[in-house]
């Protein structure tokens, strides 16, 4: 009878193999899984958020845009406040967008020339501000030789930390643009869609 009682451990041992390995296997599987509803996700909201921004600069008034010098000296003037609104109301009508502004260069300075922002909030900048904390990537977006629509790497400020759509406006003498559009979306936002993603995967695997 010896002879037989070793017989089952080798078999519960390759069961337990078995069992180690599938589950090692789902394992894998699942992170390549929600690994690519997390990065599918993320391409998913760029595509969108390019695609609205530009549409959104598309809807400006450039030549008003043009217009102004981008100095305090555009405050109460009509073609400012024109400007101003058509900012304010894209604000609004962007989905998750925090602020909406124009921002131009000036003897290597980036400067603001309007936001979206009521003159009463704290967050407001008057024409002419500079962006003190411009990334660099704004100093190559005016360098360029033909400015592109672009999306920023986590931009930190005096504001918060956001995802900027940049895109230029086209000048309406045909030279090359000197204005961007710009799309500001705090970073939660941003990546809360990605997070959502990951729950739709994991919906899935469980």
């Amino acid at each position: 009878m010896d002879k037989y009682k070793n017989i089952g451990k080798p078999i519960f041992k390759n069961i337990i193999r078995l069992f180690t390995s599938l589950y090692a296997a789902w394992f894998i599987m699942s992170g390549i899984f929600l690994a690519y509803f997390w990065f599918n996700s993320i391409a998913d909201i760029k595509r969108n958020a390019l695609t609205v921004a530009e549409v959104a600069a598309r809807s400006l008034d450039v030549e008003a845009i043009y217009r102004l010098k981008g100095t305090p000296e555009d405050l109460g003037t009509e073609n400012y406040e024109s400007v101003k609104n058509s900012l304010a109301h894209l604000a609004d009508s962007i989905s998750g967008a925090r602020f909406v502004y124009l921002l131009t260069e000036k003897e290597n300075k980036i400067i603001i020339m309007a936001d979206s922002e009521p003159p009463d909030s704290s967050a407001y900048s008057p024409p002419g501000q500079v962006y003190s904390e411009a990334p660099a990537s704004f100093f190559q977006f005016f360098s360029a030789e033909t400015p592109t629509t672009s999306i920023s790497t986590v931009i930190k400020d005096r504001w918060g930390k956001w995802k900027t759509i940049t895109v230029p406006l086209d000048n309406p003498d045909g030279s090359r643009p000197e204005i961007a559009f710009n799309v500001d979306y705090p970073t939660w936002i941003w990546y809360d869609y990605a997070v959502r993603g990951i729950g739709r995967g994991l919906f899935l695997i469980f």
